[in-house]
This record gives C-alpha cells, structure tokens and sequence, in this order.
C-alpha cells in the first residue's frame, strides 16, 4: 500500500509512520518546510500551505500517488491568543480542505481522518469544548460533503489521551516522570476527571486498520473511537505511576481549579473500529512510558 501521512513531524503521526513502514507498506509524508521527521524514512513532499495555494498540493499528490492518506496534521490551542486564531483556523480547516480538494483532483478516494474525543459530549453529542475542537468538528463536515459528492470513503479515528515512550510534547506522564525523578511534588485538581490511555502504538496500529478497512468501503464517512478498554480517574493514574515506580505519590491534589475546558467524562458512545483492539495494557505502557 502506498500511504501519504499528514503530521508526520508530530508524535501520533511519526508512530503512525513506523508502523506503516514495519507493514513493508510506502510511506509519504505531506510536510511543510523545515518540518523535523525525527530520521523517518519516508518519501517528503513539502507543500505551501498558506491561503490560494493548491499547486504544491497537486504536485505532492501526483508524485506520491497514494492509496490511501492519513491526516494527522492540526495546530492544537486549548487557549488560543487572538493572533493564533486565524492560524489554527487554517491548519484545521483550511489545510484539509486544499488537501481533500487535491485527492479529489488526483483520483485519491480513501481517507482516514484523526478526530477528538473533545467535539462529543458524554452521550455522544457534539459539544465541543474549545476552539480548537470546533475547528476540527468543521473539518470533519467537509469531510462529509466530499464523501457525499465526490466518492470519498473516509474514517474518522476519535482519539482520547495517547500517551507513549520518549513523548516529546510535555503531556501528563512526562510531567509525573521529572517530578518523581526530581522529587518534586505538583499541584493539580481534585482529579476526578475520567482519562481514556490509550498507548500510541495501538493507536498507530489502528490508523492502518483503518487505511486497510478502506479498501473495500463504500463511499461515506464511518466515525469510530480509539479506546484503550481501561478507563480510570486522573487520581488514579497518578497513583499508578507512583506505585510502578516505587516512590510516593508526587501530587497535592484539590490545589487547582480544573480546566474551564474540561471534559470530566470521555464519550463512551461511538462504535470501536472493527477489526481493532488495544493490546498494549495500561500498566503496561504506563510503565514503559515512565521509562
């Protein structure tokens, strides 16, 4: 199979990269110059990303003539400052939108789309809960509109907390693993809030489920989730890492109020993608991951 993968510099997309490559598949990646791949060995397509052009898009799609794309690529802002919006607005709408009008262009009509738990609400509703997940909810309509008139068969991936060795982007476990080694304590809330880990070689693993479930779908828009099966409270994450590591529990909890943002419990409603399950469990990968 021949793969072209949007958001390659990025964690989730580099370990989607390598899975794909451990699948003997051809691996492409959409990047914009300068991008840092980490040494992967894939084939680079740098585009222009900016409003108007499409030609970069055009040319990147003919020379890797993929079977399938992968998008991962987003400007994540919990909190964006007002000269961020327009920017994450591009990254998360417009630069889908040049690509899916590119692939149409080409020929190319698989598509597997990385979405959020953070547009649904508990019950499976769209809610979403910052600019940030609004955006990619808008996206995914566009997604809908080319699979409606343009033959487009597409899986959006519902995504909740991917978490992994040599994580880069400074997210909870990393945290936790320099304050235990630096015998620090944090503050944080009173941490009741659900978490679903899900270990990013799954995830990977279930991005190219996807691109291989596309290969005999019909045109449409399928939405499936990515649960790691195991969900338990922050609380009970921070103490799970502290046990494996064998020191105390490096938190106060109840000093921070939460998040204006946050989702105190993950949608549970949107079917699993068939053909895939977590294999990593979370002592496991919660292990690994501290290192």
């Amino acid at each position: 199979m021949r793969v072209l993968v949007t958001g390659a510099s990025g964690y989730i997309g580099h370990h989607v990269c390598l899975d794909a490559i451990d699948r003997g598949w051809e691996v492409h990646a959409l990047t914009r110059p300068g991008s840092d791949l980490r040494g992967l060995a894939v084939h680079r397509h740098d585009v222009d990303a900016s409003k108007g052009a499409s030609a970069s898009f055009d040319a990147a799609m003919a020379a890797a003539r993929p079977d399938v794309v992968m998008h991962l690529a987003s400007m994540v802002k919990a909190k964006p400052s007002p000269d961020e919006i327009g920017p994450m607005v591009d990254a998360n709408v417009g630069f889908g939108a040049r690509l899916l009008e590119a692939m149409g262009r080409h020929g190319c009509r698989r598509f597997v789309n990385a979405s959020t738990y953070w547009i649904h609400d508990a019950a499976g509703g769209h809610d979403p809960n910052t600019l940030y997940a609004a955006t990619k909810l808008a996206f995914e309509q566009l997604i809908d509109f080319h699979a409606r008139r343009g033959g487009l068969s597409a899986i959006s991936l519902v995504l909740f907390d991917v978490y992994g060795p040599a994580d880069w982007r400074g997210k909870l476990l990393g945290v936790l693993s320099s304050a235990m080694r630096e015998g620090r304590t944090l503050d944080l809330s009173r941490a009741e809030q659900v978490l679903d880990m899900v270990h990013v070689r799954d995830v990977a693993a279930g991005f190219a489920t996807a691109a291989t479930r596309l290969a005999t779908a019909a045109p449409g828009h399928e939405r499936h989730a990515l649960s790691g099966g195991e969900r338990r409270t922050l609380r009970d994450i921070v103490e799970l890492a502290a046990r494996l590591r064998g020191v105390a529990v490096p938190a106060r909890f109840g000093l921070r109020p939460y998040d204006s943002f946050q989702i105190m419990r993950p949608v549970s409603s949107i079917e699993p993608l068939p053909g895939w399950s977590p294999s990593v469990t979370l002592e496991e990968g919660i292990a690994e991951a501290l290192g």
